[in-house]
């Protein structure tokens, strides 16, 4: 007897590869544009000079256990303790050339979030900002900490909030960097049209399958978007390390987890801000072609003393123009009172 569903079932494969087919098409034609774009554009060259091997010498490695989970961190300094939380598709390596002016006055600590880089990968039903906050809590009750600076970049933004708010004992200051709170204006059409990833990948099963053999070419992608001022700022080399990440079984499907927990994590946040909002001093950042004073608007919402910074010859990721980014956030840190 003949399955009635077989031929619905065969025509949304067919749809599914069609669509896969041409989101591969789309990448090639995008990347065609944005290498005639960068040749025509020439732009400024923004990095600034970064010693590796005196890196490799300032700053080590370190493992340790938090919630029944091995959390990787890259530490180095002198001073007090300041915590890095990286974003997406980002890890603990993208704050490396921030981090030895930053090691001048702080003890830096960066952080790879549980499910990114060398820190374990555990299922999606444990990838909760509670979660990942917790982790951040506990490893610095193990390294002694009790009263730290934090700067949360993309998505580390969030989970910055989540430490802030419930934690307003720990955290002396903090640097929102390039992200809007979900349930504070991420649903918002005009959002959504400018930053299209946060729906896509909150699509369970279809980013990853569409995504599926074109890793590496999806975070080239989006490394070289609109959103990013300077495209000549990531290395081979660097998308080679975020891929060590990504590329991992489950990497993207693990990680896509900030996004599809978002709904929940508006409702708390929504909740948490009609409590009670932070009394700490935070720094809004924004990028000229990418967030700009949205961020800024949004921690408005959710913090009392909030000062904002649109960052020139600048996007989204660190990577484009590091000193700009020690700019605009060193003046602030060193108002420290911890």
């Amino acid at each position: 007897m003949k399955n009635p569903n077989r031929n619905k079932i065969n025509s949304c494969f067919i749809k599914l590869f069609s669509i896969k087919s041409s989101l591969t098409l789309l990448l090639i034609i995008s990347f065609m544009s944005l290498t005639y774009a960068q040749k025509a554009a020439n732009p400024v060259p923004l990095f600034q000079d970064f010693d590796e091997i005196s890196f490799k010498r300032d700053f080590h490695h370190y493992f340790t256990k938090v919630n029944d989970i091995t959390i990787h961190y890259v530490m180095g300094g002198d001073g007090p303790p300041l915590v890095l939380l990286h974003g997406w598709p980002f890890t603990s390596y993208s704050f490396r050339q921030i981090m030895p002016e930053l090691g001048k006055h702080f003890t830096v600590i960066a952080v790879d979030l549980r499910g990114f880089g060398d820190s374990d990968k555990p299922t999606s039903d444990n990838m909760s900002k509670p979660q990942m906050a917790d982790d951040i809590v506990d490893l610095m009750k193990q390294l002694g900490h009790s009263k730290i600076a934090i700067l949360g970049h993309d998505w580390g933004g969030v989970v910055a909030y989540e430490i802030a708010w419930n934690n307003p004992d720990l955290i002396e200051r903090m640097v929102f960097f390039e992200m809007i709170l979900p349930g504070f204006g991420m649903d918002d059409p005009k959002v959504q049209a400018g930053f299209w990833q946060f729906g896509f990948h909150r699509a369970p099963d279809i980013a990853e399958t569409l995504i599926e053999g074109n890793e590496r070419e999806y975070i080239k992608f989006l490394l070289r978007g609109k959103n990013i001022y300077n495209r000549r700022a990531f290395t081979r080399e660097d998308i080679d390390e975020f891929m060590r990440s990504y590329g991992e079984p489950g990497g993207f499907r693990t990680t896509f987890q900030l996004y599809r927990d978002a709904d929940e994590d508006g409702k708390r946040f929504k909740r948490y801000a009609a409590e009670r909002k932070l009394r700490i001093p935070v720094l809004a950042l924004g990028g000229i072609t990418s967030m700009g004073n949205l961020t800024e608007l949004d921690m408005r919402e959710i913090a009392i003393n909030v000062e904002g910074i649109i960052i020139p010859q600048f996007g989204h990721a660190i990577e484009e123009n590091p000193q700009g980014v020690i700019n605009a956030i060193l003046p602030f840190l060193l108002k420290r009172k911890y």
